[in-house]
This record gives C-alpha cells, structure tokens and sequence, in this order.
C-alpha cells in the first residue's frame, strides 16, 4: 500500500512555513508524546486562526479530498480529538456532509459516548486529523469509529511525517489508507529551506525521518 501524494504539494508545503506550522530544534530538541525525541516539529493549530491561511489551506484539502476520495460515498466527516475536530468541522461544511467527532476515551459522566455529532452507526465516515506521525493514534479513533458501527478506511491529514515504514505497517493492518497534503520531503525540497538548514541540520532532519526510533536512542 502506498499513500497517494497531493499534487500541489509544494504549494502546501510553503504555505505552512509561511504560517510558522514549521520548526528545526536549536540546541534544545523538541519531544513527542511518544518519548521520541526530534530536530523537528510541527505546530499545525496556529494555522486555523488567520482567515487568509485557513482558507488557503481548506482550499487545498478539498481539493486534495475531491481528487482521491469517491466523496459521494462518505456520509460523515470526523475529527479526532481534539486538534483534527476543526479540522474537519470545516471541511464537512465545504463538502456538504454531516459532521462529528470522535474522543481519545469515552467521557467519565453521562452517557459516556466516545463519538459525538451526527450518527455514524451504518455510514461511512472519513477521519480528519491535522497530522499523522506514525498512524497509531489515527486506528485507535477509525476503531473508536468503527465500533459505534461506522464503516472507516479513509484518512485525510493536513501534513504527514513521512514516516513510511512505521506508517504502512499501522494503517495497512487497520485496512486504512491515508490522504495528505505535504510531508517532511516537501519542506526539505522548498528553495529557502535548502538555503537556510545547515549541512548538519539537513543531516539530523534525514536521520530521524529515515529511523525516527534509531535516531533517537542514538542520542
């Protein structure tokens, strides 16, 4: 399985850097939540907030969607808690489609539902998230899904780590295929990246992207 590029994905890429979305570690690297430690990081919450990046941005992911999804068979778009909810709040409104959004665990009070928003029990949805790293918080929300009866095999992410081992092996077992506008190559690629990473910035970004887990118990 491989995952279908976007193509305007260098138009994304300096859209995103434009925006701030991306950062190189200094001295101080930056960490995951997974415990990995990186020279790079991406903030994609800011980008919502100025009209003119959100829609530029929405832009492109519609397009992305309508060129690689059969949009007429998904009923619902929805978010993962909590980044990838305006996410895809917004894109069901510029797609026509009912909306709803799923939690990382159920809530400790009332009917403790873990999906909320339009029904999704029979319908095909479609998970929005704002990035993937290495997919295996995006099964846990399409099994979320999945179990309130959905039926879930598409993803669409804003930015992808390019993680490609790690991603195929957990979205291929999940029967999950992944749509996205840009990825970590598009950044290296764009000319003012190039001019301004030194040699050994450029090194450690490609080491950690190639072996993200290797690279960081190298350290």
């Amino acid at each position: 399985m491989s995952f279908p590029p976007y193509a305007h994905a260098s138009e994304v890429a300096a859209l995103l850097l434009e925006s701030a979305c991306i950062k190189f570690a200094g001295d101080e690297l930056f960490e995951f939540t997974s415990g990995w430690r990186s020279p790079v990081y991406v903030n994609m919450r800011g980008i919502l907030g100025p009209v003119s990046y959100r829609q530029r941005l929405l832009t492109h992911a519609a397009a992305c969607l309508r060129a690689g999804v059969e949009l007429s068979k998904i009923d619902v778009i929805a978010g993962g808690e909590t980044a990838g909810i305006p996410y895809a709040a917004l894109l069901a409104d510029s797609l026509n489609k009912d909306f709803a959004y799923v939690r990382k665990a159920p809530k400790g009070f009332g009917m403790r539902g873990r999906v909320e928003g339009a029904e999704v029990d029979g319908k095909t949805v479609l998970l929005v998230e704002d990035l993937t790293t290495e997919g295996s918080s995006k099964v846990t929300f399409a099994n979320s899904l999945r179990e309130a009866g959905a039926a879930v095999d598409t993803i669409f992410s804003s930015f992808w780590y390019g993680f490609e081992a790690q991603t195929q092996k957990a979205l291929s077992e999940a029967g999950l295929t992944l749509h996205y506008l840009c990825r970590w190559a598009d950044i290296l690629d764009l000319p003012q990246v190039k001019r301004t990473l030194t040699e050994s910035q450029r090194s450690n970004v490609t080491g950690f992207l190639q072996n993200p887990d290797g690279w960081h118990k190298a350290l």
